[in-house]
């Protein structure tokens, strides 16, 4: 233990040297940016030793703990001490002291295994949110509760890692035959997703993958039937999946021309992986199914 803190100490050291020290302890806990209760003064004054190297500077002090004070055992703050509260913004949505939204009870109860663990306190569930929850796909707050702003991404602009086959592609107004951006219906969009081969031995799947890291919120789509030929045949239907990190969000292999256009608006919180297979209905007269303006949302403050 007394090496480990050696090498912690010179590091330290090191950037203590570069930082100015004005930073001053303050005597209450706080909640620091990765959600964690600390106070500064009360671990600076109850191990000297770590006070030594890094004297009153918060910053310094709080890196010393989250890389070796826990694992030693040392205390972040006085036992008893009261923790700062999150502000409430209505309901069960607080403002979090990084200025996220996030509902503790909301979180408890739909997670039962974080509860289970971490018990309710709203700092403890936020900081699992923040350095867990948010990359597993799980909510802050139930859906519709708080007024969202998001950036909106054509998929056109975003390439694909990996394409299968020829049979899906993009169309896009203003470059392309018209009636490859335009549905059966009249409506015209200004890029087109569309399946164009039917599925078979012979021409295996046909898919689009879409690296996302995790980036993205939503994804938009209308979905429809169209045809070069403009021919209505009720009779032959195509299909459309779409897959998220091996989990399907949503599938229609009942796509003909009796399908008027319908919205999908699917939820890619933390989705790494994004699959798009799309097939034409079987024969000559059959149609092809398209995605008018796919778009991917992304959550802005």
């Amino acid at each position: 233990m007394k090496r480990r803190f050696s090498v912690m100490a010179a590091t330290v050291t090191m950037v203590a040297a570069m930082a100015a020290n004005s930073l001053s302890a303050l005597a209450a806990p706080k909640t620091m940016p990765d959600g964690n209760i600390f106070d500064a003064e009360f671990y600076a004054a109850t191990y000297p030793d770590v006070a030594a190297v890094c004297g009153n500077n918060e910053a310094l002090l709080y890196q010393h703990y989250v890389l070796c004070g826990k694992a030693e055992g040392r205390l972040p703050y006085a036992q008893g001490a009261a923790a700062p509260a999150a502000a409430s913004v209505g309901g069960g949505v607080r403002t979090m002291p990084d200025g996220g939204k996030f509902d503790p009870a909301y979180y408890a109860a739909t997670y039962p295994d974080i509860k289970a663990a971490l018990g309710t306190d709203a700092n403890v569930l936020y900081a699992h949110y923040v350095n867990c929850g948010k990359a597993e796909g799980r909510r802050p707050y139930a859906p519709g509760s708080v007024a969202v702003n998001y950036a909106t991404t054509s998929l056109r602009e975003i390439k694909p890692y990996e394409s299968k086959g020829s049979g899906v592609q993009f169309f896009t107004e203003g470059r392309s035959i018209s009636d490859c951006y335009t549905d059966l219906y009249g409506n015209k969009y200004q890029t087109a997703l569309r399946g164009l081969t039917y599925k078979s031995p012979y021409t295996g799947e046909q898919y689009l993958r879409y690296y996302l890291n995790g980036q993205y919120n939503r994804f938009q789509a209308t979905v429809v039937g169209c045809s070069l030929l403009q021919i209505k045949n009720p009779d032959t239907a195509g299909s459309v999946k779409i897959v998220a990190d091996g989990r399907v969000l949503f599938s229609d292999e009942r796509i003909n021309t009796q399908t008027r256009p319908y919205k999908i608006n699917l939820d890619l919180t933390g989705v790494q992986d994004l699959k798009i297979e799309m097939y034409a209905a079987e024969g000559l007269y059959g149609i092809d199914v398209m995605l008018g303006d796919p778009v991917l949302l992304k959550e802005v403050p």
